[in-house]
């Protein structure tokens, strides 16, 4: 139940408030659903009713079960990158790495939507241990996973490096960086 309506433009004065009481950005208005507890905007009329009923079944179940609604962190761009490549994932025992590329600046996309502070510069690769994933949570720092990128009007590659340990490779993540940057041309 990551999302209960589909992604819209946001407006900076909406705001939902979840079963918890905690608030968070919505599209739209504040109008209040007819689900009790959750005041979330109506289901749009434009939806097919097959899902426009599902919705109101996800809805009326988490208010029943006093579930908290939460919302992922609005990504924050000018531009969406073009020619955005299928990211590499290669797991080992202790954990993943995944890598992103595009032409194009993904800054404010994909998994740099994600940083919410703590960026330390290494040469021209920015890393951070501290994310946000939803807009209604606080940031926070993950000491089993680093993000490392360097990104340009023409190119970005983005690293994320999950260590089960809590030891993610601060230089197997900038090598790879530097690795895909060059092969970018």
């Amino acid at each position: 139940m990551a999302a209960l309506t589909p992604t819209q433009a946001l407006t900076p004065s909406a705001t939902i408030t979840t079963v918890s009481g905690a608030t968070s950005p919505t599209a739209g208005s504040t109008e209040t659903s007819s689900t009790p507890g959750l005041n979330l905007p109506p289901i749009s009329s434009a939806l097919p009713p097959s899902l426009a009923s599902h919705l109101a079944t996800v809805r009326s179940e988490a208010a029943k079960h006093h579930v908290e609604v939460k919302r992922p962190r609005v990504q924050q761009f000018a531009t969406p990158a073009s020619d955005l490549a299928t990211p590499v994932n290669t797991r080992d025992k202790n954990g993943s790495l995944r890598v992103v590329t595009a032409r194009g600046d993904l800054t404010g996309q994909e998994e740099l939507a994600w940083i919410a502070g703590g960026v330390t510069a290494h040469g021209n690769v920015d890393c951070s241990q501290t994310f946000q994933f939803m807009s209604n949570k606080p940031a926070a720092k993950r000491d089993n996973m680093l993000v490392c990128w360097r990104t340009s009007a023409e190119r970005s590659v983005v690293t994320v490096m999950v260590d089960m340990d809590g030891n993610p490779s601060l230089k197997k993540s900038l090598a790879t960086v530097h690795d895909h940057w060059k092969k970018m041309g």
